[in-house]
């Protein structure tokens, strides 16, 4: 019954979608703005409460993100999009234009199914032109600013470009949820007294909405310049170090990192047998798996949390070494079968093995020098992981 109440809250953003559209048609710009703002609110709400009731098992009948898909589409492209074409601020064929490029550009981007990063960011600007619009309604730019503001963000839709998502980016969700609040907060306000220059909220709605858009892309930016930081201020030795690190070696390995990275590994793998038959229960879908009594949502943290110790302990160590953890699960499954109380101590040992073989490689092939081990992993792993994207897509039956 809950998930069902969910549904139904998010389908009210249709309504208000409706009453924004009919106050645009009447040229109230303010009334239709303060509606998109509660549609906004309930579209932030509806998310936390749908993962938060498991929605999709309690009630599957509803398709919940292709109606969160469909009420997006209405109040962050299509009406925002018509207020800018009936507004003064495009004239002539600018308007024209503009809800060609905006309404085009974002069915594409809505239907693209890389849309999500694996930090649960956006690739690409996600299409929010309610925020931008109400901006230039605020500040009303000349005309050219406005068009070269559209192209840029349509473009930048399918640009690898990272924009945050207050709600599910956890990286800055402490300061990026509550500036996402204030945002609402501000858009109310500037729609309520009619978008006055004088007006706080005419400033906290700019400075918001900067926050919003750009806080992905600086934060990327602040990395790679704090990363270059580093590599500017390393010697010559540092600088080889931090190379081999990057490409993956055990050269650098001493007992002393190994001690310290323990803690984090060894009682991950420990835990191992006690965590098979919980993921045995996942493969069958999570549905099934609250049935045979696993709690998934907790045994989902607690086996992430595990992951991510032993991971980052261990490239601490070593670096980024990768395809081992692709090739030797899918290897062992197609062995041993999918049972994960013989598949995880399995994939531990045969994963050292081949480490170690690909490490005796590395330095032996250009002796006396040394090669990093993840270039051998990779040329190894890239042709077998491929080999298994081509059989399970059926282009490949060997």
């Amino acid at each position: 019954m809950r998930g069902l109440l969910v549904h139904l809250l998010t389908a009210t953003g249709a309504v208000f979608a409706m009453l924004a559209m009919l106050a645009a048609i009447d040229r109230e710009w303010e009334l239709m703005f303060l509606w998109l703002v509660v549609a906004f609110a309930v579209d932030g709400i509806d998310g936390p409460l749908a993962r938060h009731y498991h929605v999709q098992t309690t009630a599957p009948e509803f398709d919940g993100v292709l109606l969160d898909l469909i009420i997006d589409y209405l109040t962050y492209v299509f009406i925002p999009a018509f207020a800018l074409f009936k507004s003064d601020l495009l004239p002539g064929w600018t308007g024209w234009v503009a809800i060609i490029v905006i309404t085009y550009a974002s069915a594409m981007y809505f239907a693209d199914t890389r849309m999500k990063t694996k930090d649960n960011s956006f690739s690409g600007f996600p299409g929010c032109w309610n925020m931008v619009v109400i901006v230039l309604f605020a500040v009303e730019p000349p005309t050219w600013i406005i068009l070269t503001l559209v192209a840029v963000l349509a473009v930048a839709m399918f640009l690898p470009l990272k924009f945050i998502h207050p709600v599910r980016t956890e990286r800055w969700r402490w300061l990026s949820l509550p500036v996402a609040l204030a945002w609402t907060f501000f858009a109310g306000w500037a729609a309520w007294v009619h978008f006055d220059p004088e007006s706080w909220a005419h400033w906290g709605l700019v400075l918001t909405s900067v926050y919003l858009l750009l806080a992905g892309i600086a934060l990327g930016a602040l990395a790679g310049a704090f990363t270059g930081l580093l590599v500017f201020w390393a010697d010559d030795q540092q600088l080889r170090d931090l190379t081999f690190w990057g490409l993956g070696s055990l050269a650098g390995a001493t007992w002393t990192k190994n001690l310290m990275a323990a803690p984090l590994i060894l009682p991950v793998i420990l835990a191992l047998p006690l965590m098979a038959r919980g993921l045995n229960a996942l493969a069958l879908g999570e549905a099934s798996a609250r049935h045979l009594g696993v709690d998934v949502q907790r045994f989902k943290n607690i086996a992430i949390l595990c992951v991510a110790a032993a991971t980052g302990a261990s490239v601490a160590v070593s670096g980024g070494i990768g395809f081992v953890g692709i090739v030797v699960p899918h290897l062992l499954r197609l062995l041993i079968g999918p049972d994960h109380r013989f598949l995880l101590p399995a994939s531990a040992l045969l994963g050292a093995i081949l480490l170690l073989f690909a490490d005796a490689i590395a330095r032996q092939i250009v002796a006396p020098a040394e090669l990093p081990i993840g270039i051998v992993t990779a040329a190894a792993g890239a042709p077998f992981f491929l080999w298994i994207l081509l059989r399970r897509r059926g282009i490949l039956d060997l």
